[in-house]
């Protein structure tokens, strides 16, 4: 983007209060004249019974050991991944709060000079966080997950691989490293970060 950071929320990235809010909002000006809904109250149960379906839709939450946590968003098939395994995955990092996106590839930013489609990961180098690799572990061709990534799983267990190639995506990181480790003026915190992959080809060892 230029030196210039403009947020985007992922459409994978829904965040349940927001959602539920404006589902309120639009249900109690809507539906109310429709007969759907007649107050408040029934309006937000209306908008958690649709929030559950959409969840619903996403597929199941899956919980690792460690905390990780994973939403399979497709199903792939073929012959699936081990430790050992290789795989070519397309990836975007975003933040887990808000759904900010930092860097991914393919690359999204105009005017980047990286063509790169797909990143090479090999299951067990930590190529990837370590909570990516444990997500990756019985996905297919085609499957494409959404992880949360705990910190201790997370970028640090990968010495920060895989690395941003665009000037944007470093200075991204940089300040999500200031998140973590504190700036001087406030302490830091364990925050998480989300990374959403697609497994384009899978190489079995």
């Amino acid at each position: 983007i230029l030196g210039l950071d403009i947020p985007t929320v992922p459409r994978a990235v829904v965040d349940r209060r927001s959602l539920v809010s404006g589902i309120v909002a639009g249900s109690f000006v809507g539906e109310a004249a429709h007969g759907k809904c007649f107050d408040i109250e029934s309006c937000r149960e209306e908008g958690d019974r649709r929030v559950e379906e959409a969840e619903a839709r996403a597929g199941p939450t899956v919980t690792l050991d460690g905390g990780v946590r994973y939403r399979e968003m497709e199903r792939g098939d073929g012959p699936s991944l081990a430790m050992g395994d290789s795989a070519d995955i397309r990836f975007q990092v975003l933040q887990s709060a808000s759904g900010y996106f930092m860097y991914g590839v393919p690359n999204r930013e105009p005017g980047s000079q990286d063509l790169s489609e797909t990143y090479r990961v090999t299951l067990g180098k930590r190529d990837v966080p370590e909570g990516v690799e444990e997500a990756l572990v019985g996905a297919a061709k085609g499957t494409r997950r959404r992880v949360q990534l705990p910190r201790a799983k997370g970028f640090e267990s990968s010495d920060w691989r895989p690395l941003p190639v665009t000037y944007a995506g470093q200075q991204r990181i940089k300040r999500f490293q200031g998140i973590l480790n504190g700036n001087g003026l406030q302490p830091g915190y364990d925050a998480q970060i989300l990374f959403e992959f697609e497994v384009a080809r899978v190489r079995k060892r």
